[in-house]
């Protein structure tokens, strides 16, 4: 594991839910911790070997967001409330750097 905190993962007509973001050598991993309605889970994995780079995204509601773009141009975006947006970008940086070493 290189970083670990919590995203805000945006769950459509319901608002926003809280869970853990995980950024290891080989993956960035993320889903939301419980779960209080009739509809699935929220989770995703990006493999960080399909990663290109990550950084800041434009402002949006106020606010800044984890921009990570993958090789194939696909963009995903997500908001944290935990580290700062530097320390994220530096750790998914580095699983990037690591994976391709």
């Amino acid at each position: 594991m290189i970083f670990e905190g919590t995203a805000i993962l945006r769950g459509g007509l319901f608002g926003v839910n809280v869970g853990p973001l995980i950024v290891t050598n080989r993956r960035i991993i993320w889903y939301e911790s419980s779960v209080s309605r009739p509809f699935k889970p929220i989770y995703g994995e990006i493999r960080v070997s399909n990663v290109a780079s990550a950084d800041k995204s434009t402002e949006f509601f106020g606010g800044k967001d984890l921009r990570i773009h993958l090789k194939s141009g696909k963009v995903k975006i997500l908001a944290t409330n935990s580290g700062t947006l530097d320390e994220w970008i530096q750790a998914i940086t580095l699983a990037v750097g690591q994976s391709n070493s």
